[in-house]
């Protein structure tokens, strides 16, 4: 975890993102602000993963103010709750992001889980840095290939012929959602979009929640593409992969995968 000295910047610098060190007093958080923001979907969004279709998209926006004019702002889920674990916040250095981490873990065992408050701590420490955060974090890389992740649920056709829009618009990869309840379909769209991607696209696939009970001795499934996640072992065309959660990376692909 990257560590900073107490920190104060010229005046004449507030509010910018030109670091000035000047080791001796800590600028500290002086207030927390979220703001809620919800996007009407019409028609209604039918999620792959929701059993009824989505009528809005909501999100959180946290603004984290300081003492010295550096703002850092992260956004995410709704933050229920949070004004009674604020206390805890307040005051205290921003850039010291694993002793808020260590606290935002130990609320979340017992309360909720309020992450988008770490991406706004990480924020406030980029600019602090002058660095952006992908630097603080090692910089192993200078830019991300971007992926295409379809939420609905298609007939093959439907989901050959969104692929190889998907490959016309630049995109080197998808990631395509299989009903839990309609394998044989989720499974038979994957394969109508490789035979009309070829080689020129790589597939990964969502398996939705579906996941495998310890004993299971079910075969796995054979799934045409890079990796799988969220489900059954599954065999892929190079080798076996576990599954490999959805906030991580599939193994050996280089695609990062997304929230």
């Amino acid at each position: 975890m990257v560590g900073f000295e107490p920190f104060k910047r010229d005046p004449a610098q507030r509010g910018s993102t030109d670091a000035h060190w000047q080791p001796g007093a800590a600028v500290k958080i002086t207030a927390i602000r979220l703001d809620r923001m919800r996007l009407p979907l019409d028609p209604p969004f039918p999620a792959a993963w929701d059993p009824v279709p989505r009528r809005a998209f909501d999100a959180t926006l946290v603004t984290v103010a300081t003492d010295e004019g550096v703002t850092g702002y992260g956004s995410g889920d709704t933050m229920d709750g949070f004004a009674a674990f604020e206390g805890l916040f307040l005051g205290q250095d921003p850039c010291q992001v694993a002793r808020h981490v260590r606290t935002l873990e130990t609320i979340g065992f017992h309360a909720s889980r309020y992450w988008p408050l770490e991406a706004a701590l990480w924020d406030i420490t980029g600019k602090v840095a002058g660095l952006p955060v992908a630097a603080l974090f090692g910089g192993a890389r200078t830019s991300i290939p971007a992926y295409a992740s379809f939420g609905e649920l298609k007939s093959p056709a439907q989901r050959a012929e969104a692929v190889l829009a998907a490959r016309a618009a630049g995109f080197r990869a998808v990631k395509i959602r299989i009903d839990r309840a309609d394998l044989a379909g989720g499974l038979a769209a994957v394969r109508a979009a490789r035979e009309a991607a070829g080689d020129q696209v790589e597939i990964m696939v969502d398996l939705n929640q579906g996941w495998r009970m310890p004993g299971d001795i079910v075969p796995g499934l054979d799934v045409p593409a890079v990796w799988a996640c969220c489900g059954w072992r599954n065999r892929c065309p190079a080798r076996t992969w576990p599954d490999t959660g959805c906030c991580g990376s599939g193994p050996g692909s280089g695609w990062p995968a997304a929230r």
